[in-house]
């Protein structure tokens, strides 16, 4: 019977927690309450912020991820939230609730306490601190999830450029040994070089990001090895961008070379192998590998659900690239069973009025009016209806989604009104489901 790793309990009276790290089996299961004990412990023992047991495993060394992360985030920020906010203990704290709120989806809220946590580290530390560069990074990262991507873009820049003068000035050696500048971390670089690119991909800049992502994945090579985090996420996001863009077969090879390693080192159930696994199977996809990728994105979809639960916004996109898939192997009963649960599903994690709602709704009404009965015909066209208002209020009259959702809904009334023939109404909905599938795979980046 599995035990508390911590107190070693077994009675069952308070549920084990799967803490989501690198730990296997049973090895890592432990009480909430136990793993808040011992992250205040270790606050008294005076462990450092990197190792802090709020957000790190001490066994394997790795970040919680999941609901573990999610709860003691909560309770850490309940024990500071009414502190002096110039503290260390309260600033780590809202950064660590800001996080798990950019993971639900709650740009908003986490943009609000990145942004204190920036303002308040520039104010006490100075501007080149390297805890005031790591809240910047931060706030760039949510600027990205917001689509602020030249606000994002200028602030990576501005502590690339502290990173350059610091290095120039660590290389000069002008300075009494008291007085030396240190040299910045590659890690530390190469994380904001990363960030920056996949800031540069999501404003469709591909060009730039790779670039980026291949000079990040050699310097990673070079200090880190193979089998490093950065690496790794180096090596995911490379294959993600070449996806993008369209370089399938270099894209396969980089990510089936990925996820054994990742599997390996972080273990097959790790956030981000599942992460990785997803990735794979969206370029199977997009090279009509239908079979190998719907097998792979099933599965990734069911481990996900397991491990951060139904509602965490890696596990709705999985499942929205169950329903991509079976699309785009004209599949459109499964893929309507899919995205009908799809709909409700991203509703609770983004959102009644997020674009990508408004998105789900027209590929259920594609794969109702592509089974081809007038009574689906009828509510396809009501779904249309409906993902043409949401696009309009969310992103615009002018916006190329809203004008495309416009352009089938006008195709969906002329087929029910008998006026264009099935075929170039079908042909179309098929085309736009697997535009749309391989627009989704932008989403599958977050990290």
């Amino acid at each position: 019977m599995a035990r508390c790793v911590i107190c070693l309990d077994d009675s069952g009276s308070e549920p084990l927690l799967s803490p989501g790290c690198a730990c296997r089996g049973d090895s890592g299961l432990a009480h909430l309450s136990c793993r808040i004990e011992a992250a205040a412990h270790g606050d008294s023992a005076g462990r450092s912020e990197v190792t802090s047991l709020w957000t790190t495993c001490g066994t394997c060394g790795q970040r919680w991820t999941g609901p573990l992360q999610h709860r003691l985030a909560a309770t850490r920020w309940d024990r500071t939230a009414d502190g002096d906010e110039e503290t260390p203990a309260h600033l780590n704290a809202a950064t660590a609730v800001a996080e798990c709120a950019m993971e639900r989806g709650d740009t908003h809220f986490a943009d609000q306490l990145f942004r204190k946590v920036h303002s308040v580290r520039a104010r006490v530390l100075g501007e080149t601190h390297d805890d005031t560069l790591t809240a910047a990074s931060n706030l760039a990262l949510c600027c990205t999830e917001r689509g602020e991507h030249a606000e994002a873009e200028s602030l990576y820049q501005s502590i690339l450029d502290v990173y350059a003068r610091l290095a120039a000035e660590a290389a000069g050696g002008d300075h009494p040994a008291e007085e030396a500048t240190r040299a910045p971390d590659p890690a530390d670089v190469n994380t904001v070089k990363q960030n920056l690119a996949v800031c540069l991909q999501r404003k469709g800049d591909y060009d730039a990001a790779v670039v980026l992502e291949e000079e990040t994945l050699a310097s990673n090579l070079e200090h880190f090895g193979e089998e490093s985090h950065a690496t790794l996420n180096s090596m995911n996001n490379l294959g993600m961008t070449l996806t993008t863009m369209g370089r399938l077969d270099e894209a396969e090879a980089i990510l089936r070379r990925v996820l054994p390693l990742i599997r390996r080192v972080m273990g097959a159930s790790h956030p981000h192998a599942l992460l990785t696994a997803g990735n794979l199977a969206r370029c199977l996809a997009d090279q009509n590998n239908m079979g190998e990728a719907l097998e792979l994105a099933k599965s990734t979809l069911i481990q996900q659900q397991e491990v951060l639960g139904t509602d965490h916004f890696n596990t709705v996109h999985s499942l929205e690239l169950v329903g991509d898939i079976h699309a785009m192997r004209w599949q459109f009963r499964e893929a309507e069973a899919v995205y009908r649960e799809l709909v409700e599903a991203q509703r609770r994690a983004f959102g009644e009025d997020d674009p990508v709602v408004a998105a789900t709704l027209a590929k259920l009404g594609m794969s109702l009016a592509s089974q081809g009965s007038e009574e689906q015909l009828a509510e396809a066209e009501v779904l249309q209806r409906s993902a043409v208002d949401l696009f309009e209020q969310t992103l615009g009259s002018d916006h190329c989604e809203t004008m495309e959702a416009k352009a089938t809904l006008r195709k969906l009334v002329a087929r029910r009104n008998g006026e264009l023939e099935w075929a170039v109404v079908w042909l179309a909905l098929a085309a736009a489901v697997v535009v749309v599938g391989v627009v989704a795979a932008l989403r599958l980046r977050r990290r």
